[in-house]
């Protein structure tokens, strides 16, 4: 990357790469060795990160991805369950968000996605203490698919159906 970067190319770069749950609108661009704000769409927190990486890496929000569970704790969240569709076959996932499946997932995604049940929590907190028993429960049959969803989300899929377990007592 050049050391000299203008404020539109920067913004280029980062808009490019970061997709649609980064809040780049509080973004203060000054050179790529200073710290830029930057929000989550998801859980609305917001962190500060080095401006290099903006634009060179794709970033998570550290607090959804559990740097600082306090994020889960006030909002409500939804737990999951879908079943995806792909040529060759099927698959499941289960997660936690701030939206709805049709909000979260890309219209691309939505194509191939059979939505099993969203269950909301008032508390994010028990919908994200709730994912992690059922992750540690089914670690032994997660497998991990990179490149089946366009929407950022856990590459761990599962061939089980985990939703019917759960209905079914498993």
């Amino acid at each position: 990357m050049p050391s000299k970067l203008t404020e539109i190319e920067f913004k280029t770069r980062a808009e490019e790469l970061q997709g649609s749950d980064i809040d780049l609108t509080k973004m203060v661009f000054v050179n790529t060795r200073s710290k830029v704000t930057l929000g989550c769409k998801v859980c609305d927190k917001e962190w500060e990160v080095l401006a290099k990486y903006v634009c060179t890496k794709k970033l998570e929000c550290p607090y959804c991805m559990g740097v600082n569970n306090s994020a889960y704790t006030e909002k409500p969240m939804v737990l999951y369950f879908i079943k995806i569709l792909d040529s060759e076959s099927e698959y499941y996932l289960f997660g936690i968000s701030g939206k709805s499946v049709r909000e979260k997932f890309k219209s691309n995604d939505l194509r191939k996605i059979v939505i099993q049940k969203e269950i909301w929590f008032g508390k994010g907190n028990e919908a994200h203490n709730l994912e992690l028993m059922l992750r540690d429960k089914y670690k032994d049959v997660a497998i991990r698919v990179d490149g089946l969803l366009e929407t950022r989300c856990s590459k761990d899929f599962y061939m089980v159906d985990v939703y019917e377990e759960l209905v079914n007592g498993g």
